[in-house]
């Protein structure tokens, strides 16, 4: 079941979004293998109330419990369902915005941790010849050239999207819409202007550091750091289906959700820039903890990684996302990959997730000191909103 659109699929989207049935071959259409049911649940979707958040708040969104849809039939070749906004739930539309992001920055080739280049600096494709397009972030979403390039992304993402197999994993359920279907164009559009508000931010930054500063420094950090998460994340999707063979879409979604980048660990490859502690010194502590070679010549060729675990996540929430990343370590990495030792010496995260987890993920005594803190309260509005679906707890799988 699906809240969405029944729409004449237009002639210009047939070539990518699905091949028109002859409706004389008497081919029948049956509504519920043709229909997806989905259920609501929550996920945290909102950042701050800041103008230049990521995504805007969506306030007709139930916050909790399940929503039905209305049953959708689909006529073969002649009518295409249209995913937009009512047709994705909170969780589904992070999943689907964060992959526009993704689009956004495919399409003005500035991949994570690049600069943000000036507007009026000429960058060819060098294989296509043709310019590539760069937003201004010194006028907002409503400015001419902003809002052109704002419809542009989104229709390119409208039209990469037309294929299932490029679409994240908590997407799984979606892909059940059967053909003919097309993505909401004034959807794209909407997450590329949210894209741009993210982006905004940094690019803020970019402009504030000097060459070689401390804050240029810190920005590439956390570019690391956020990278790391990425990567991550990436590794626990590859197991995920077989840890929830026999479960449900619900638990398959649940799973993706809460192992979010958003929501990981920090890991970082070295002391606080700030702190007394050098390099070696770090490096040494760590691999005693851990019982590694402490010998000169052995710390040399150790990689190590000290895990920062955030302060307002549940023991059962990390013990859970733990229990995940040792089934991929068990299943192999193969190839030549870098092996890193990874140490918990107790040091915590500040950071806070953009997007609210589920309440059964929070440190209540953490989320009651937040709500107290001026500087924390904006940040975490709407926490402690969100339910799991039902059947969907934080336990180990270490004995599964």
């Amino acid at each position: 079941m699906f809240y969405g659109t029944q729409r004449t699929l237009p002639d210009k989207y047939r070539g990518w979004a699905g091949k028109k049935s002859d409706p004389s071959s008497g081919s029948k259409t049956n509504a519920e293998d043709r229909s997806l049911a989905l259920r609501r649940h929550a996920a945290g979707t909102h950042g701050s109330d800041d103008s230049d958040s990521e995504f805007d708040a969506d306030e007709s969104e139930a916050s909790t419990g399940s929503v039905d849809a209305p049953e959708i039939e689909f006529h073969s070749g002649q009518e295409a369902f249209v995913i937009d906004e009512q047709a994705l739930t909170k969780s589904e539309k992070t999943a689907a915005r964060l992959h526009i992001s993704d689009i956004f920055r495919q399409f003005v080739n500035v991949p994570v941790g690049k600069e943000w280049p000036p507007v009026d600096e000429v960058r060819v494709n060098p294989i296509t010849r043709q310019e590539y397009s760069t937003p201004d972030f010194n006028f907002d979403v409503k400015h001419f050239h902003n809002s052109a390039l704002f419809e542009r992304i989104g229709l390119r993402a409208q039209q990469l999207m037309a294929n299932k197999a490029s679409w994240p994993g908590s997407l799984k359920r979606l892909k059940k819409v059967s053909d003919p279907f097309v993505w909401d164009l004034a959807f794209t559009t909407e997450c590329a202007k949210g894209s741009f508000r993210s982006f905004k931010r940094d690019w803020r930054l970019q402009q504030n550091t000097a060459a070689g500063g401390k804050d240029k420094e810190e920005k590439e950090k956390r570019d690391r750091r956020v990278q790391r998460r990425v990567v991550k994340s990436t590794q626990i999707a590859k197991v995920i289906d077989a840890v929830a063979v026999d479960k449900n879409d619900d638990y398959v979604q649940f799973l993706h959700t809460a192992t979010h980048p958003e929501y990981l660990s920090d890991e970082v490859s070295g002391p606080d820039s700030d702190g007394d502690e050098g390099l070696e010194d770090w490096v040494y502590c760590l691999a005693k903890i851990v019982n590694l070679p402490t010998d000169p010549a052995s710390l040399k060729k150790t990689n190590i990684l000290e895990v920062l675990v955030p302060d307002w996540r549940a023991d059962e929430y990390g013990d859970f996302v733990h229990s995940l990343e040792q089934r991929y370590q068990k299943k192999g990495k193969g190839g030549n990959t870098k092996q890193y030792h990874r140490v918990n010496a107790g040091r915590a995260s500040k950071r806070i997730p953009r997007y609210a987890p589920y309440n059964s993920g929070i440190k209540s005594d953490w989320l009651d000191e937040a709500r107290g803190n001026n500087e924390l309260a904006l940040q975490v509005a709407d926490w402690g909103k969100y339910e799991a679906p039902v059947g969907c707890e934080f336990e180990s799988l270490d004995s599964a």
